[in-house]
């Protein structure tokens, strides 16, 4: 992945993920442990 890639990709959701982290109704749930664990393998 290019440098150019990764920084549009981080100015575009950047913001919105620092957001996600901070919101209570975003930052727990069953969901979010599934994801962890099927991208741990």
């Amino acid at each position: 992945m290019s440098s150019q890639h990764h920084d549009n990709v981080a100015r575009q959701f950047g913001e919105q993920a620092e957001a996600y982290l901070g919101s209570a109704v975003h930052a727990a749930g069953v969901d979010l442990k599934h994801l962890a664990e099927c991208l741990a393998g």
